[in-house]
């Protein structure tokens, strides 16, 4: 049975992959700079890695650790709701992914807390999670694949806009809308969301489904206006060929794997975000210039951000201090080398400068070299007589 120090451990360790906040500080900048393949890779399967531990390793359904239990669930909610505002924030279309993979990881370990808060929420819960899994990965390796098609393809062309259908497709589907993979998973969450503690988590839930809405309006936005590296930019038929198929089986999810009570899950937050997305989206266009300034203003990494006042802080804090400390040391070192050479003089020469001259050094080469070859000579004729 495992205690909560392990359990702790075993969150914090897996943490890490996920992108759980706050060790999520790489996880945006590392999506960001990365090729767009291994973006797909990383958001797609990577992260689930960390999904996989948890439902291996955890006492899921076999002990009830309610102390445990709530610091996770506590934990997952904040990730969760942390990512949305910073992924609006993002200019990098990348980056605005990877603070959406944080915020759906934190979803995930909410569940997972609240199982270790009561274990015979776990059958539910763990189908829950599996499906979310599969869907999470196939819509976001969907997503980073069609970012990387829009971003190196051209724009004025039937395949482009085919491109960006398929991306606002499966937008909404990570937004969890009507009739989406999203929409089954959520359905499937509800007996487990539905015993948490907390009276308020629906609404908090309803908040973050509205503002993964604005997040994945706000993707396509970016992808809209973004130009095309022209550097890049080839004929990728195999590659968008492989995309469809990904968006193909995510179209299909909801009706193979779904009931079709679970096909309407989500629709008021989803609406209201759309509409709220639409609105802004014409403000916008008619001031292109009253959202720069918001633009940007958390970059990818954030809670670095706000550690650099206080690292320019602790340089001046440091350089203040260093002065007197500095002349400290030089008079310091100054007396020693006083008082050593009063006692002991000028030093001697180096002793091995002697042994490093070329007759020395090859005379002693060649004389290590013999007994070498005399042992191993030694060693063959003691082995050939013992036999």
């Amino acid at each position: 049975r495992l205690d909560a120090v392990a359990v702790a451990f075993i969150i914090l360790g897996l943490g890490v992959k996920a992108g759980l906040v706050p060790l999520h500080l790489w996880l945006p900048t590392a999506y960001a700079a990365a090729p767009t393949p291994a973006s797909a890779v990383l958001g797609g399967a990577m992260i689930k890695v960390a999904l996989l531990g948890w439902l291996r390793f955890l006492p899921l359904g076999t002990s009830a650790l309610p102390e445990a239990g709530t610091v996770i669930a506590v934990l997952g909610l904040i990730s969760l709701l942390y990512a949305l505002p910073i992924g609006l924030l993002q200019s990098d279309a990348k980056a605005l992914l990877g603070y959406s993979s944080i915020s759906k990881m934190g979803l995930a370990v909410l569940l997972l807390g609240l199982m270790l808060i009561e274990p015979e929420l776990a059958p539910a819960g763990i189908i829950a999670l599996t499906l979310f899994a599969a869907h999470h990965a196939l819509v976001k390796g969907g997503l980073f694949l069609g970012v990387g098609l829009r971003q190196e393809g051209e724009r004025q062309t039937w395949l482009a806009v085919g491109v960006l259908i398929g991306l606002a497709l499966l937008a909404l589907a990570l937004a969890s809308a009507p009739f989406s993979s999203g929409a089954v998973t959520k359905y499937l969450m509800k007996p487990v969301l539905a015993a948490a503690p907390w009276p308020w988590l629906p609404a908090a839930l309803a908040v973050a489904a509205l503002a993964t809405t604005l997040l994945m309006a706000r993707l396509l936005w970016i992808l809209i206006l973004a130009e095309p590296n022209r550097q890049t930019a080839e004929p990728r038929g195999w590659a968008t060929l492989a995309w469809g198929l990904i968006i193909l089986l995510v179209l299909i999810f909801p009706f193979a794997l779904g009931k079709p009570s679970s096909w309407p899950t989500n629709s008021l937050p989803v609406a209201i975000g759309l509409v709220l997305a639409a609105l802004v989206a014409l403000a916008a266009w008619a001031n292109p210039g009253w959202l720069k300034p918001l633009i940007g203003l958390v970059p990818a990494g954030d809670l670095l951000v706000l550690v650099r006042p206080a690292q320019a802080l602790a340089v001046r804090i440091g350089a203040v201090l260093y002065r007197p400390l500095l002349s400290v040391q030089q008079q310091v070192q100054q007396w020693a080398v006083a008082l050593f050479e009063r006692f002991f003089g000028t030093p001697a020469a180096d002793p091995e400068r002697g042994l490093r001259t070329w007759p020395i050094a090859g005379a002693l080469w060649i004389g290590i070299l013999i007994l070498l070859l005399s042992a191993m000579l030694v060693g063959s004729a003691v082995l050939i007589s013992s036999r």
